[in-house]
């Protein structure tokens, strides 16, 4: 969700093997670069937090957009950087505890990464870190997750009759749209004419015409037959079943329109003019409620949680007194 970003990229780190001449922060000066209450972030955090994004970035990127998106990684870990210590300041206030065994499980977990102590111990060194002050970066992330589930988490409530009207209103997406069977005629606009954004009266007039005169009863088939400029023409323009949305969206829009054995008004596209009859209406295929319930669901709720995150966080910035240098 964003607000434990900086917490994946902390342990995900160690994982790097970084060459001391590559580092990022190598070359830099430490720094408070901002201030939350009265508490500094520095350079030199935000840097390591940033190396082992930089050369996933270095991977993909080189030069200049190399640059940019290094700068716009480092802009973003420092936001998220600031809301952590935001939420860390929360917990502190409202006086979160952390247990011990639950920084043990942690530390038990980053254990399992390496093959033995003496590799442990190198990518420990390697980034400036003890397994004590892993402890300490570990009991902050546990007091910003419990406060996370806190005033998040915990105020979710996603009800049946929430994830029914999702369903009803986007049933279109757990399945897909009908099918419709066609009959088109297809009058094709001169190619000078396209080129030069011009109007195709004389093709227009053509076209309806042959309108007119299937309203006045003519038949179809023999129209299509006689008129039609495209490969339907000599099957009396039968398309045959057409999915809604293979259909370009004016044409999907005018069909949706009509019943079974009506045909539409002329309908004009980049290249041609257009006229359709509905044969037959095929309806879409949908899974059931009961087989997207727990998608419905968890996409519910990631979306309230967001919501919330963002109101949450937008009311401790509002109370806090934040820096940035």
């Amino acid at each position: 969700m964003g607000n434990k970003f900086t917490a994946i990229c902390f342990v995900s780190m160690f994982m790097v093997c970084l060459c001391s001449a590559e580092r990022v922060s190598a070359a830099m000066a430490d720094r408070i670069v901002a201030v939350v209450n009265n508490e500094p972030i520095m350079q030199s955090e935000v840097e390591d937090v940033l190396a082992p994004i930089y050369f996933d970035l270095k991977e993909e990127y080189s030069g200049q957009d190399l640059m940019r998106h290094v700068e716009e990684t480092r802009i973003k870990v420092l936001n998220q950087m600031i809301e952590d210590q935001l939420i860390y300041q929360e917990a502190e206030k409202l006086g979160v505890k952390v247990e011990e065994h639950e920084i043990d499980e942690m530390v038990d977990d980053f254990k399992q990464q390496f093959a033995n102590e003496e590799e442990m111990s190198e990518a420990l060194t390697l980034r400036g870190l003890t397994i004590a002050r892993l402890r300490i970066s570990y009991r902050k992330q546990i007091a910003i997750r419990k406060m996370h589930a806190y005033e998040v988490r915990s105020k979710i409530m996603i009800s049946p009759q929430k994830i029914q009207a999702y369903y009803e209103a986007h049933k279109e997406e757990f399945g897909e749209k009908g099918h419709w069977l066609l009959s088109s005629i297809t009058i094709r606009k001169k190619e000078q004419d396209i080129l030069r954004g011009t109007k195709s009266e004389v093709e227009r007039e053509k076209i309806e015409g042959i309108l007119m005169a299937l309203r006045s009863g003519k038949d179809f088939s023999d129209l299509a037959r006689q008129h039609s400029e495209d490969l339907h023409a000599s099957k009396g323009g039968e398309m045959g079943a057409i999915k809604m949305t293979e259909l370009m969206p004016e044409i999907e829009e005018a069909i949706s329109k009509l019943e079974k054995g009506q045909i539409s008004d002329v309908i004009e596209t980049g290249r041609s003019f257009h006229i359709f009859r509905l044969d037959d209406k095929m309806p879409g295929q949908y899974k059931e409620l009961n087989d997207v319930r727990d998608e419905i669901l968890n996409m519910l709720y990631r979306k309230e949680a967001e919501e919330r995150y963002k109101a949450w966080m937008e009311e401790l910035k509002h109370k806090a007194y934040i820096s940035i240098k």
